[in-house]
């Protein structure tokens, strides 16, 4: 994805200009956009595309209304058999035969309703990484549009995308070919074995999906080497839009959480996991997720990403923005349709995030990381108390798109709202003291025995429980539920011994039964235990 770069492709998918201007209406077309497979001879290509009139291209061709960055909602349909549509690419005009096509080709594999759904698979997977919204548009109770002419605009009963079909050059060669908006329209090649059915009608759907792609204003990328949607020649390797067709659709339409520009706009978060990566992509329906991408970006020079999030109790709290991206041939197309190569770009370091934590208001700043420059990391730690807050992904210099993940860690500390303490007691055998000390659930408590002794054992219970202790060993223990923890205590016989167990949430409003053995050799080995010798109260 190039925004900035001259040329529209005469795109292997090649495209051809009918009309050089960024205004234009479904009257005046923008472009036809052909799709040939792959290993088409170029010759081929080049007759295709000297048929039609060239003129300068960008990889990032117009968009459907609104603002560059900007949501919007793209309705589509598909035309009814019969409809006229008129010479695109030099093949001549003729009556679509899409329905009749495909309910053959998919007849053993579900009919109509399957391969509709699969069209419909390849607008959810736009949708699932960018900001826009797909409407089908039918007429009544049909699985077709009005049948209004080719290149109408859409309305309550025909989509803006209105995809076709009719012969175009037979099996291979153009696959299919479509317009950049606000023309949109997808003419798909019937003679193709559009039933192919290895992972799921990938082929089917990544020729749609690719010709979708040029409806919403993409152009080819030109890596040339099988790992984006968006290259001139056909790739079933990858399923669906990858990275740089990721950069692209959120360059013109952003990212899925847009428009959180602002605080009051923000995306909630509500109360937070564990850990969530708010900008994982979701899955594509077969293969490998798009590595190095997200559903988050900062599509613009200077833009400003807003979340809020609420924490129900005092919480140590990690925020990490990463800049996501890769090195790769971002090259242009040539107008033969051939590829050009050598222009590399890290898509790591176009942008240069910054993250800072705001209270509620978005206007007190509670700690910020700015320093990291374009393609760093930026990360925050704080222990922050119960309540609400707001974070704030600022893009820190003028440029392109930037895709970015951010993780937020949130770990409670969770007070039962009393203290955990125990009196101090003493008993036989030069037992000295026994104590608990205070501690907040979530953190841990310490218990120390204090005694000229060689070894011995504690215990904690949240229910009181049977046992048999023999010399610093536990023999036999029949424990209720919610048994804390045990420890070996050494250090003994002289000065103090201390164990730091961790108390789970889980225990608020417990009682743990404490009990010690120790073994005193002077004594002959003599044994003796203190039988819920401390009461620990878990607040409430």
């Amino acid at each position: 994805m190039k925004p900035f770069t001259a040329f529209f492709s005469a795109l292997v998918c090649g495209l051809a200009t009918h009309a050089q201007q960024v205004s234009h209406s479904k009257d005046t077309p923008w472009a036809d956009v052909i799709c040939f497979a792959e290993g088409t001879p170029q010759d081929y290509v080049n007759a295709r595309n000297a048929a039609l009139p060239q003129t300068l291209e960008f990889n990032l061709g117009p968009r459907w209304p609104g603002a560059q960055g900007s949501p919007t909602t793209v309705s589509w349909s598909l035309v009814p058999d019969g409809l006229n549509i008129p010479n695109g690419i030099g093949e001549g005009s003729a009556p679509s035969a899409l329905f009749n096509a495909m309910d053959a080709e998919f007849s053993g594999q579900g009919g109509r309703a399957a391969w509709i759904a699969r069209v419909q698979q390849c607008f959810d997977r736009w949708e699932e990484i960018s900001g826009l919204q797909f409407v089908r548009r039918t007429d009544g109770q049909d699985d077709w549009d009005d049948g209004a002419a080719w290149n109408s605009s859409g309305n309550s009963v025909r989509g803006d995308i209105r995809i076709g079909g009719k012969p175009i050059d037979g099996n291979s060669g153009v696959l299919a070919y479509a317009s950049f908006p606000t023309f949109g329209d997808m003419v798909l090649d019937v003679a193709e074995n559009w039933s192919s059915a290895p992972n799921q009608n990938r082929f089917m759907r990544n020729i749609i999906a690719h010709e979708a792609g040029h409806s919403l204003g993409l152009g080819h990328v030109c890596s040339s080497n099988g790992t984006y949607l968006m290259e001139p020649f056909l790739t079933t390797s990858i399923d669906g839009p990858f990275h740089d067709d990721i950069r692209g659709i959120q360059r013109h339409y952003g990212d899925p959480f847009e428009t959180d520009n602002s605080v009051g706009a923000a995306t909630n978060l509500g109360t937070l996991p564990p850990v969530l990566n708010v900008g994982l992509l979701p899955a594509p329906i077969t293969g490998m997720t798009p590595p190095n991408s997200s559903r988050l970006s900062l599509d613009n020079s200077f833009e400003t990403d807003w979340f809020t999030f609420s924490l129900a109790d005092n919480t140590d709290l990690t925020l990490t923005v990463t800049p996501l991206g890769v090195n790769y041939d971002d090259s242009d197309q040539n107008a033969n349709g051939s590829c050009g190569s050598g222009n590399f770009i890290d898509s790591r370091s176009i942008g240069d995030p910054d993250l800072i934590l705001h209270s509620a208001n978005g206007v007190n700043v509670i700690a910020s990381s700015t320093g990291g420059g374009a393609g760093e990391t930026e990360q925050i730690s704080v222990t922050a108390s119960a309540g609400d807050y707001a974070i704030e992904v600022h893009n820190d210099t003028a440029g392109g798109i930037q895709l970015y993940d951010l993780q937020i860690e949130a770990t409670p500390l969770v007070s039962c709202g009393g203290s955990a303490t125990v009196a101090t007691r003493s008993g036989g055998l030069n037992l000295n003291t026994y104590t608990a000390s205070p501690a907040v659930l979530g953190s841990t408590v310490s218990f120390t025995v204090i005694g000229s002794y060689d070894n011995g054992i504690v215990f904690a219970f949240t229910t009181p429980g049977n046992f048999n202790l023999g010399n610093g060993q536990v023999l036999l223990v029949q424990l209720g539920v919610g048994f804390l923890f045990s420890h070996t205590l050494t250090g003994l016989p002289f000065g103090s011994a201390t164990q730091a167990v961790p108390l789970d949430p889980a225990f608020c409003g417990f009682v743990a039964y404490t009990q010690a053995l120790l073994t005193q050799p002077t004594a002959g080995g003599l044994e003796f235990q203190l039988t819920n010798a401390q009461d620990l109260t878990l607040g409430s």
